[in-house]
């Protein structure tokens, strides 16, 4: 979402987690990130559905890679957030 006030809001979701999954937010040199806020829901069948949001100033990140993962599964999934404009 945005941009607004000079800043961009990036959301990153996923859904049929189980056991709960991880997310973290890395930078282009592989720096984590903290999440500026997640959410983390259970269905009516166990599974977990997680959403994670970074607020990011235009200028401060330029690309942004949101994974999760369950390291006791051995699986991960990832997207990279391209900054345009």
């Amino acid at each position: 979402e945005g941009p607004k006030d000079g800043k961009v809001k990036l959301k990153c979701t996923s859904e049929g987690w189980f056991p709960q999954p991880q997310v973290q937010w890395r930078d282009m040199e592989g720096n984590t990130i903290p999440s500026s806020s997640q959410d983390l829901t259970q269905g009516s069948q166990g599974l977990f559905q997680v959403e994670a949001f970074l607020l990011v100033t235009n200028s401060s990140i330029v690309n942004v890679t949101c994974s999760i993962s369950s390291p006791l599964l051995g699986e991960e999934k990832k997207t990279t957030f391209y900054a345009s404009g």
